[in-house]
């Protein structure tokens, strides 16, 4: 029987509202201890995701202030999702097409929970999570070449290393990185 998306969500999920100012969206990341929340219409509905990166990059790094700005002003677009009874290798696919790390579980028009890279690793063979990390180390590198400066260069790709570290999973180093002591590295000529 293959697994399903609904077999390995997290289904308490909360959502930030449409009004809810950044503070607040920031506060409820900070308590519930995760990187990215649903945003949630009057109506219950997905309206797009909001995540720790997207208040510092689309309002603070701009100057803008958090206190005045609503999740809803970064709800962009339809939001990437999937169905409760996909499979996980659909969930995983549907992540690599988006490059996106988490997807909310949709049964109907409900948000009924949320799937996050870990999860699908934790419950991959091991030659699936390999391929898993193996992207994202490539996604690393691939940035990496597109990235402004070393230190954004370094926290992005110290990240995506630790998802593998997390989960147990140790990679290779991919062309181009000196491993160090701590389980991540850098371009060589860059000191830390």
């Amino acid at each position: 029987m293959t697994t399903t998306a609904r077999d390995i969500m997290t289904e308490s999920v909360e959502c930030a509202r449409t009004t809810d100012t950044l503070v607040d969206a920031a506060r409820k990341l900070r308590d519930l201890d995760v990187g990215a929340l649903p945003i949630c219409g009057e109506d219950n509905r997905l309206q797009g995701m909001v995540t720790d990166r997207d208040i510092v990059v689309k309002c603070i790094a701009d100057g803008g202030d958090p206190s005045s700005v609503t999740v809803a002003e970064l709800a962009e677009g339809k939001p990437v999702t999937i169905g409760a009874d996909d499979s996980v290798q659909g969930a995983l696919r549907t992540m690599s097409e988006h490059g996106v790390r988490r997807l909310p579980v949709i049964d109907g028009h409900d948000l009924v929970g949320m799937v996050s890279q870990a999860d699908i690793a934790k419950n991959l063979p091991d030659e699936s999570v390999a391929d898993l990390l193996r992207g994202h180390l490539l996604g690393a590198v691939q940035h990496l070449s597109l990235a402004p400066t070393p230190q954004r260069e370094l926290a992005d790709c110290h990240h995506r290393l630790a998802l593998g570290n997390q989960i147990g999973v140790h990679a290779p180093a991919e062309p181009g990185f000196v491993p160090h002591g701590r389980g991540w590295g850098t371009r060589p000529g860059w000191s830390d």
